[in-house]
């Protein structure tokens, strides 16, 4: 006789679940002086009249609405059955947060847009890129981001100019600031080295 289970081991059994993607719309961004935290939106959602159908299955994130919105949208997901009953009971339903009334909505699981990192340009993949080349997400120059310290003008320097301009010494991480690829406009460098 043969046993699948280990002497002296126990087995549980449960009812399979579902991951399921939720947002709460409109909190508060600033909770006193300071914006709202993971931990405060974990609190909220413990102690709201629906903590027995929220089982959150990783820490909530929160999304500022704009820079210039006091509010914001707490993204969280849950452990669900497979129907989805505990989602039912909550979605589309309002939650008072102090003189805040919030909404409860089902969120898509794939927030933000693609970025095809051949070309660095939005919404597309592989298969509907129709550039050419690579691009350097650094500088958009046309050549691998590996290849941006020996090919970039910005890291090799200009020392015939009238006030010269030294290249960036080796090892060191290019301190230029990166383009973006869809703007043109520059944003804060990657971090890491080049």
């Amino acid at each position: 006789m043969c046993t699948l289970v280990p002497e002296g081991s126990s087995v549980q059994c449960e009812v399979p679940s579902l991951h399921l993607f939720c947002k709460l719309i409109g909190m508060l961004f600033l909770c006193g002086s300071n914006p709202i935290n993971s931990k405060d939106a974990s609190l909220i959602l413990s102690s709201s009249v629906y903590k027995d159908s929220i089982h959150l299955a990783a820490p909530p994130r929160i999304v500022h609405d704009s820079r210039w919105a006091d509010t914001c949208t707490i993204y969280f997901d849950i452990w669900d059955s497979q129907t989805g009953s505990w989602m039912k009971s909550f979605i589309n339903h309002s939650l008072n947060v102090g003189t805040v009334v919030c909404f409860f909505q089902k969120a898509s699981m794939k927030i933000g847009l693609l970025q095809y990192t051949h070309c660095y340009s939005w919404g597309h993949n592989m298969k509907y890129c129709n550039s050419t080349h690579m691009i350097c997400p650094i500088c958009i120059g046309p050549y691998h981001k590996e290849n941006h310290r020996a090919l970039a003008a910005c890291c090799k320097g200009h020392p015939k100019q009238v006030s010269p301009v030294l290249p960036t010494a080796n090892g060191e991480p290019c301190p230029h600031l990166v383009l973006c690829k869809n703007c043109g406009k520059p944003y804060a460098c990657y971090g890491t080295a080049i």
